[in-house]
């Protein structure tokens, strides 16, 4: 990574908006005013010096989705149907670190196409125990389905609320207790427009948003009952070497500090950026 210049920081406000530019990308980060110019070239430094281990990282927790309070580790995968062709999803359990693994049962909402169905999951265990999953779908919101068996099955299959692109989010919970959401929206910040894909019967039965360009972010206390007011974490420029911002990683290093690394260009590259959880909420 290189060229992170400080591009904006209004000391005069309450909470300031700082936006870094690394790559063409635009970063858009929350920092309180107390924030010193050493941690912002600690951040140039972190971009510098560890996308790669962040980037190898990520990999790890992408595989290994989920390791359960009781000591189980679930990850999600794929299946191919077939007359028609379309995704479903199923889960691995393994109950005895990693030695032998338990299939779920097959997540099939149908669909026609070689991107249609349900896709790449993202896995989190609640307070209560059960497994949430929310699924990447091409019908505008991810669907959601819940595990009481660490996975074993997955039942009460529904469209969330979350209005989604059709790419993957990353959900997880951090140190302080709350869940952490990263994905991309349907439609630009501002915009109320974004052109659609598919709906040829090849790729998808519907016409949906592949919007990519942005990266949001948003908490929640309850579970998911309830979530923060999204906000954009990092945008595509006219000067970013890919045009696309998708398959975002999450690593937390300590208390509130979030590492970030996203798949762009074609899965050509990767950025990576931290957030502090304290300067976003």
């Amino acid at each position: 990574m290189k060229d992170v210049k400080k591009q904006l920081f209004d000391s005069n406000a309450s909470t300031s908006k700082l936006q870094l530019e690394v790559d063409g990308f635009q970063l858009e980060v929350a920092s309180s005013l107390q924030k010193e110019q050493d941690e912002i070239c600690s951040l140039k430094s972190m971009v510098n010096d560890t996308a790669t281990r962040l980037s190898n990282l990520g990999e790890k927790c992408q595989v290994v989705q989920l390791e359960t309070k009781e000591g189980n580790i679930i990850f999600t995968s794929m299946m191919m149907r077939h007359n028609p062709g379309h995704h479903t999803v199923v889960t691995y359990t393994s109950k005895n670190n990693g030695l032998n693994w338990i299939r779920s049962n097959v997540i099939d909402l149908g669909g026609v196409g070689h991107h249609s169905g349900v896709t790449e999951a993202t896995i989190e265990q609640l307070k209560d125990g059960r497994i949430w999953m929310l699924m990447r779908t091409n019908w505008g919101f991810f669907w959601e389905a819940f595990s009481e068996n660490q996975g074993l099955t997955w039942k009460s299959f529904k469209p969330t609320k979350i209005a989604a692109s059709s790419a993957p989010g990353l959900l997880t919970r951090l140190k302080s207790g709350k869940l952490f959401l990263i994905w991309n929206r349907p439609l630009p910040e501002g915009k109320d427009t974004f052109p659609l894909s598919g709906g040829d019967g090849i790729s998808s039965e519907v016409a949906h948003s592949n919007h990519r360009g942005e990266l949001s972010v948003m908490f929640s206390d309850d579970d998911g009952k309830t979530w923060s007011a999204p906000i954009v974490v990092a945008r595509v420029t006219e000067k970013s070497k890919g045009k696309n911002l998708a398959y975002p990683r999450v690593f937390e290093p300590e208390p509130g500090e979030i590492w970030v690394s996203t798949t762009y260009a074609g899965f050509g590259g990767y950025l990576s950026f931290r957030i502090l959880e304290k300067d976003i909420l």
